[in-house]
């Protein structure tokens, strides 16, 4: 390969199953060809990047800041570099491949994850098709020391990594899992029932959770800040209830088209959600204004503006500005 090959492979915007290739060297040949490049480089420069300090340097500022594609070609420069990427991708505390979730393949995967244990956040969002199970599951195994999973949108996938995720990383602090509508209610409680020290979580559109399994979790784990459960039409204020007395340090809640929730359950958010700040409840009908007005003295942000009757003239005449071109507070 050429000098300006290997500078053409360093840049650019490509698919990311176009630069993997075999691991086809030894550590040992690895190594052997890091002095054949060291003495080819002295000759014209006295420092190259092989130099640089890797844990201390390259591994903390550099390539933590590289796409993904790019740390993908630069294996493909010389046995030195693959050896590098090699023992970085092995450190690594994040694997986020959301923006390229498209291009990536089992094998690109394998790579990222199959020497690692030292992970802390994992997220694969949009990872459809080739994401599977049998993929994720022994990555899982590996990384006990796991606090963010983000499977927003992954279809491939079922309720048996979240059992895995539960049972071998029960330090979870982040579980994001948007639009996933393989998750059933025995999943969420098994999250609730291991992960006790989780604080966000992301059910938006999920529609199989029901009361008994959110009962569960909320119940189970009291630091919960941020709760997404938008257009999971089951819920009602059985759930909701629970909630608001098991969650004191909920600072978000997302609640938009369940429907079935009413004042009953809201009442209980107003009386012990002291530290609530942002509550989105549109499509809620059931829910009025006469109790969503004590969230408002307290200082609660929402979706959904007050009447204007509460206002002077001139606010309600931004207030039916704003409700007729649909701008939401």
């Amino acid at each position: 390969m050429s000098a300006t090959e290997n500078r053409a492979g360093c840049h650019g915007d490509h698919d990311v199953t176009g630069e993997i290739q075999e691991d086809n060297v030894t550590s040992k040949e690895a190594v052997d060809n890091y002095g054949a490049c060291g003495d080819h480089y002295d000759e014209m420069s006295s420092t190259t990047l092989f130099d640089v300090p890797w844990d201390d340097v390259l591994f903390q500022y550099i390539l933590p800041l590289l796409p993904v594609q790019t740390l993908f070609q630069l294996r493909r420069v010389c046995t030195t570099s693959l050896l590098m990427i090699k023992e970085y991708f092995s450190q690594s505390k994040e694997i986020n491949i959301a923006r390229i979730a498209g291009k990536v393949t089992a094998k690109a995967f394998h790579i990222l994850t199959d020497e690692n244990t030292n992970l802390l956040r994992l997220n694969l969002r949009n990872s459809k098709g080739w994401l599977s199970d049998e993929l994720l599951i022994p990555v899982l195994k590996c990384n006990p020391k796991l606090q963010l999973l983000d499977l927003t949108n992954c279809t491939s996938v079922s309720n048996a990594v979240l059992q895995c995720a539960a049972v071998h990383c029960p330090g979870l602090k982040k579980l994001m899992l948007r639009d996933c509508v393989w998750l059933s209610p025995e999943g969420v409680t098994v999250i609730g029932l291991y992960c006790k020290d989780l604080e966000t979580i992301d059910f938006n559109g999920c529609w199989n959770v029901n009361d008994e399994s959110l009962s569960v979790l909320v119940s189970s784990c009291p630091r919960l800040k941020s709760i997404q459960l938008a257009k999971i039409y089951g819920l009602t204020d059985n759930s909701m209830t629970v909630l608001a007395k098991c969650s004191s340090q909920l600072y978000h809640l997302n609640i938009q088209g369940c429907w079935r929730i009413t004042d009953d359950s809201i009442r209980f958010l107003a009386e012990y959600g002291k530290n609530l700040k942002m509550l989105q409840i549109r499509e809620c009908h059931q829910v009025t204004e006469m109790t969503l007005g004590k969230l408002r003295e307290n200082g609660v942000k929402m979706d959904k503006l007050s009447p204007p009757s509460t206002r002077p003239r001139i606010n309600q005449l931004l207030w039916s500005m704003r409700h007729k071109l649909n701008v939401q507070m």
